[in-house]
């Protein structure tokens, strides 16, 4: 499940975590970030609007 949540929000939680980007689409793009041990998709950027994994970032 994905939540949105603000930019800073957002970049506060995937900074610190080893991702990958990869865009899908077309213009306007879709910006994954999975992480780059074992692909899991922790968040994504969709039309400047920040979504993260529910599961993976709260505790």
């Amino acid at each position: 499940m994905y939540q949105r949540v603000s930019t800073e929000e957002f970049f506060k939680v995937i900074g610190p975590l080893n991702v990958t980007l990869e865009i899908r689409g077309n213009y306007p793009y879709k910006t994954l970030f999975r992480l780059k041990q074992g692909g899991k998709l922790v968040g994504f950027e969709e039309h400047e609007r920040y979504y993260l994994n529910v599961e993976d970032t709260r505790s």
